[in-house]
């Protein structure tokens, strides 16, 4: 008994060890990443085809700021904001798939890594054909922090406070960050059903300070008295939940925007209908049509930065270089940096 029990617990610990070695190298096979990599925030800092052909200024994803995060154990964040993580997902990683799933954990979205580095990711996201089509996208990810890094900083941002102090307005640059997923999501103002039925648009800013206490909170666009009773209510429940901005590792002062939008549903519904139309013309290149569908969508909902940007590309292709700068300045005016480049390249 003794002399086959020692050769048996040998062979059963070199089948342990051959195992982990197999799932460890299925794990790094598509890059030789460390589990430690993936799990920080990147941001989009090139997209293209697969072929390595430019994306069309009529795709909005080509100027859009897209930021993931993972965090452990498969915890997963999208965002456009720079200073929030996005809505809480799941994802889950086999081989060289990663698969991104929503909160009740169903698959919304399937990409193909390509390498994962301590400061780099690139992923694919298959087109019409799959992986295999040329015009399937590559999305090319850097550390945030490398991305800041060669942000500059803006000085028409920078101002004094009452106390004298050095404050930033809030920018890709410096921003506080939320704790939490989507901060203005998390805002359910009366318990999100005062807004039911009825149309608003609040717009706020609010100071938060480099010891991370937050103050100043200020209205700047009203939706009524009663409702900015209740918001003001509700942001104070989150006034603890922000880490300060923060410059070269060290914290500072910045001045934040908020905003709160509700669109009653005989408006919501119809300018989805019209959007959707639009979008349909929109695919198949018939810009005339499209412009239609996109100035009834944006009659309703003026605030509409998708159907801005589309629209824009539309007045761009019929030649209307003006009204496509409008867009292109509005949407700049509603905080968004995805007409920047395109300001910059056809509005000078």
């Amino acid at each position: 008994m003794s002399n086959n029990s020692f050769p048996r617990s040998k062979a059963f610990l070199f089948f342990v060890l051959c195992f982990i070695t197999i799932v460890q190298s299925n794990f790094n096979a598509y890059g030789q990443f460390k589990e430690n990599d993936l799990f920080q925030s990147w941001i989009l800092n090139e997209i293209s085809h697969t072929d390595q052909s430019e994306l069309p200024d009529d795709n909005i994803l080509k100027y859009s700021f897209v930021k993931y995060t993972f965090e452990r154990p498969t915890s997963f964040y999208q965002s456009q904001t720079p200073g929030n993580l996005g809505k809480k997902m799941g994802f889950e990683v086999k081989g060289n798939k990663l698969s991104i799933k929503s909160p009740e954990g169903f698959v919304v979205n399937t990409l193909k890594i390509i390498r994962v580095s301590e400061n780099e990711l690139i992923l694919v996201q298959p087109g019409v054909y799959g992986l295999e089509d040329p015009k399937a996208l590559l999305y090319r990810f850097s550390r945030e922090q490398d991305v800041l890094k060669t942000i500059l900083l803006d000085e028409n941002s920078v101002y004094k406070n009452q106390t004298g102090d050095t404050v930033y307005k809030q920018s890709s640059k410096v921003f506080a960050v939320y704790k939490g997923g989507d901060f203005e999501d998390d805002l359910r103002v009366g318990d999100g059903d005062f807004m039911t039925g009825k149309s608003g648009h609040l717009v706020a800013s609010f100071l938060v300070g480099k010891n991370g206490k937050v103050d100043s909170l200020k209205i700047i666009k009203s939706i009524s008295p009663a409702y900015d009773k209740l918001f003001i209510k509700e942001f104070n429940r989150f006034k603890k939940d922000w880490k300060p901005a923060t410059i070269d590792g060290k914290p500072v002062n910045v001045e934040m925007n908020c905003e709160k939008r509700y669109l009653k549903s005989e408006d919501a519904l119809p300018a989805l209908m019209y959007s959707m139309n639009a979008g349909d013309l929109f695919r198949a290149q018939e810009y005339a049509g499209a412009l239609e569908q996109y100035n009834l969508a944006l009659a309703l909902r003026p605030d509409d930065i998708d159907g801005l940007y589309c629209r824009s590309i539309c007045y761009k292709s019929l030649g209307n270089m003006e009204k496509a700068c409008a867009d292109w300045k509005t949407i700049a005016r509603l905080g968004s940096q995805v007409s920047k480049k395109l300001l910059e390249k056809y509005c000078k």
